[in-house]
C-alpha cells in the first residue's frame, strides 16, 4: 500500500477566563500587545487568537471603564497542551471625596493600598499629562484613605475650586470637586483681648468660616454637614445675594434662580446656570430683571422661569413666567401672559404644569407646550399660593388663605389633579400658612408658619396622614416657638429642614438648616451648616450631593456665637465654644482660667445672666 497520508498540524489553544464586577461598563482586553477584546458583561471570556503548546501568553487591560479600574490574576504564564481558562478579571467602581476646608482640601475615598491623587483648577483636564494643565498636579502613592492638601503647603491657591481624581493602575474616578477657603468671622468684632498665647475675641458675629453668599454644596456621604465644590459667591448690589429655586439641568449641572446681580464674581440676573463642577457657566446668561426668580422646573429640553420679573431673556411680552430653550435661548411657543402677578411655586407633571402664587385664583393649570390654560382645571384659594406638589392624583397647595373652593381650608387644600375638585383632605391647620409638602410612605410631612395641627400643638412641621390629614400622634419636632419652615427633603432616613427663627432644635444649636431623623423627629446635632443669615430657603439633592440655599451670607465654618478664640502659634481656631444666645459682645478680659465678658445679651449656654457672665 502506498496511498496511506498523514497530516499534522500544531495543537493551538484558547486563552480566556472570567471578568467581574463589570455592572454593564466597557473593559478592552490585549492578547501579547495583538489581539484587543472588548468586554461589556461579566462572565467567561476569551480571545479569538490561539497560541501553541509552549508559548507564553500576556493578558493586559488596554482601557479601563469610565471611573472604574479592572485588575487581574494569572494573567501570565506558558501554554502547557490545554485551553487557559483561568485568567480572572476583577472591575470596581473608582471614586474621591473631597471637602471645603479653611485653606485646604481634605480627600478621602474607601479602597486599600496607594492611590495616585491627580488634581488641577481645570475640570477639563487631560489627566494622562495633569502636569501641562492649570495648577495641575500629583500625589503619588498616597496612602490611608485620607489626604490633606493645603494653601501654605501643597501651593493651592485660596477660594479656587480643584478637582481631584484618584488613579489605579491607569483607571480614573469620577472628579471630585472642592476649594480651599477662607475663613472669617461673620460679623463685627468689639473687643480683642490676650492670655496665655491665647487671642480672645468678642463681638457681633455668629460663626467663623467662609463667605459663601446664598447657597452652599454639600456632602450626603458624610456623617457631619461637609461644604464640597466652589464657593459660590452669590451677592447683590443691596445686600447680600438670595437664592431661591435651583434643578438639576439634565444634561448635567444646575440652574439657579433668586434675587442676586452677581455669582462667583460675573454679573448675572436673578438668573444662572452652573456647571457639574459648580463653577459658573460663563456662556450661559440669561438675565430675568425684577424682583426675583421665585421657582423652577425642567424637562429634558426646557427649563420653566417663575417669579416677580419684568422680562426674560430680554423680552418684555415675558413677565412672572416664562420657558427658556436649555441652552437659554427664549422659547416663543410658550406663553402664559394671563398670569399676571407673582409666581411662588411650580410643579412639572408631564404635559401639564401648575403654578401657584399671587395671581386670579392664585392656583392653575397650564398646557406645558404652549402655556395656555387646561379649562377643566378649575381650582382657587382666596389667599397667596407659596407651595404645589403631587402626590399620587392629588395636587396639594399650601400658602397663605383660609377657603379652597369656597371651602374652609387653613393653609393646606388638595385637588384633584385633572380637574381641580377640591378632596375631602384637611390637616385642620391653626396658624399663618403652610409652606412644604412631601411623601413619607403613608404619610405626608408637612412644613410652615403654624402652631397646631388637627388641634395638636406641632410647631412648624407635623406629620399627617395622606388620605385624611390626620395628624400623627407619636411624631413631632421640638422647634422653638415662632420658628417657620420653608422646605423639606428627605434623604436615607433624614429629614432635611430650611427655614427661619430658630437657633435650635431640641437641645442642639442648629441655624437655618438643620436635619432630623425621620421616623422619630430627634434632631442630628452633628450635621450643622453653620448657616448665617436671615433664613434658609430650600434644599435639592442631587445624587450625594446637596444644595442648600436661602438668605444667607456665610455657610460652613465653625459656630461661634458672639465670642471665639486663635491660638498665636498658628492663628488657628480653638475649641473654646461658650454661646452668647443674644444680643453682641462688648468686652472681653481673660484673668487665669476665667474668661470675663460683658455686653448687650441676656442669655449664656442657655441661661440667663443678665449682660455680664465668667466663662472657666
Amino acid at each position: 500500500m502506498d496511498d496511506i497520508q498523514v497530516n499534522c498540524e500544531d495543537l493551538t489553544y484558547s486563552v480566556g477566563g472570567e471578568v467581574s464586577g463589570l455592572n454593564g461598563s466597557t473593559a478592552v482586553l490585549e492578547l501579547n500587545s495583538d489581539e484587543t477584546l472588548s468586554l461589556d458583561d461579566d462572565g467567561p471570556f476569551a480571545f479569538n487568537t490561539e497560541l501553541g503548546h509552549g508559548e507564553d501568553y500576556t493578558v493586559a487591560v488596554e482601557s479601563h471603564p469610565d471611573e472604574m479600574v479592572c485588575e487581574l490574576d494569572n494573567e501570565t504564564g506558558t501554554i502547557d497542551m490545554a485551553d487557559v481558562d483561568d485568567v480572572m478579571v476583577t472591575c470596581e467602581a473608582l471614586n474621591v471625596g473631597a471637602s471645603s476646608k479653611r485653606n485646604s482640601v481634605v480627600l478621602d475615598w474607601d479602597r486599600a493600598g496607594d492611590v495616585d491623587i491627580l488634581f488641577s483648577t481645570d475640570p477639563e483636564c487631560d489627566w494622562s499629562n495633569v502636569t501641562s494643565c492649570d495648577n495641575g498636579g500629583m500625589i503619588p502613592a498616597a496612602s490611608g484613605g485620607e489626604h490633606t492638601l493645603t494653601v501654605e503647603d501643597d501651593g493651592l491657591q485660596a477660594d479656587t475650586v480643584y478637582a481631584f481624581v484618584k488613579q489605579v493602575g491607569g483607571g480614573l474616578s469620577a472628579p471630585a470637586y472642592a476649594t480651599p477657603m477662607t475663613y472669617e468671622l461673620s460679623g463685627t468684632v468689639n473687643d480683642t483681648a490676650i492670655s496665655g498665647g491665647v487671642l480672645y475675641v468678642g463681638g457681633d458675629f455668629e460663626s467663623y468660616g467662609p463667605r459663601t453668599g446664598g447657597m452652599a454644596m454639600y456632602r450626603l456621604d458624610k456623617a457631619t454637614a461637609e461644604m464640597t465644590g466652589p464657593k459660590m459667591d452669590v451677592s447683590s448690589d443691596d445686600s447680600n445675594g438670595i437664592v431661591y429655586a435651583v434643578v438639576e439641568d439634565p444634561n448635567g449641572g444646575w440652574f439657579v434662580g433668586g434675587a442676586f446681580d452677581t455669582i462667583q464674581g460675573e454679573p448675572r440676573e436673578n438668573l444662572a446656570r452652573l456647571n457639574a463642577d459648580g463653577s459658573l457657566d460663563q456662556d450661559w446668561d440669561v438675565p430675568a430683571p425684577g424682583s426675583f426668580v421665585f421657582a423652577m422646573a425642567v424637562s429634558d429640553d426646557r427649563l420653566y422661569v417663575g417669579g416677580s420679573f419684568d422680562s426674560l431673556a430680554g423680552d418684555s411680552d415675558y413677565q412672572h413666567v416664562g420657558a427658556l430653550e436649555l441652552d437659554g435661548s427664549l422659547d416663543t411657543a410658550f406663553d402664559a401672559s394671563e398670569i399676571t402677578n407673582t409666581v411662588r411655586s411650580m410643579v412639572l407633571d408631564g404635559d401639564d404644569l401648575y403654578l401657584g402664587g399671587h395671581f386670579t385664583d392664585n392656583v392653575t393649570a397650564l398646557n406645558a407646550g404652549d402655556g395656555s390654560p387646561i379649562d377643566l382645571f378649575d381650582a382657587s384659594t382666596d389667599g397667596p399660593v407659596w407651595h404645589v406638589s403631587r402626590h399620587d392624583d392629588r395636587l396639594f397647595v399650601g400658602g397663605l388663605f383660609g377657603q379652597a373652593n369656597g371651602e374652609a381650608r387653613s393653609g393646606l387644600a388638595a385637588f384633584e389633579v385633572l380637574d381641580g375638585i377640591l378632596d375631602d383632605f384637611d390637616a385642620d391647620i391653626s396658624g399663618m400658612a403652610v409652606t412644604s409638602v412631601i411623601g413619607d410612605g403613608d404619610d405626608l410631612i408637612i412644613g410652615g408658619w403654624f402652631e397646631e395641627v388637627g388641634g395638636a400643638e406641632r410647631e412648624a412641621v407635623a406629620r399627617v396622614d395622606q388620605d385624611t390629614g390626620a395628624v400623627r400622634d407619636d411624631w413631632s419636632v421640638d422647634m422653638p416657638e415662632g420658628a417657620i419652615i420653608y422646605d423639606l427633603a428627605l434623604h436615607d432616613g433624614m429629614l432635611y429642614i430650611a427655614g427661619e427663627n430658630f437657633s435650635y432644635i431640641g437641645d442642639e444649636r442648629l441655624t437655618n438648616f438643620a436635619r432630623v431623623e425621620a421616623g422619630s423627629g430627634e434632631p442630628d446635632g452633628d450635621w450643622n451648616p453653620v448657616a448665617v443669615g436671615l433664613r434658609g430657603h430650600e434644599f435639592l439633592i442631587s445624587g450625594e450631593t446637596m444644595l442648600a440655599f436661602g438668605n444667607v451670607d456665610y455657610m460652613g465654618g465653625y459656630d461661634r456665637p458672639r465670642l471665639a478664640s486663635f491660638s498665636l502659634v498658628d492663628f488657628g481656631l480653638t475649641d473654646w465654644n461658650p454661646v452668647i444666645n443674644d444680643g453682641e459682645v462688648r468686652t472681653i478680659a481673660p484673668e487665669g482660667s476665667t474668661v470675663y465678658v460683658g455686653g448687650s445679651f441676656s442669655q449664656a449656654n442657655g441661661v440667663d445672666v443678665g449682660n455680664a457672665v465668667a466663662f472657666t
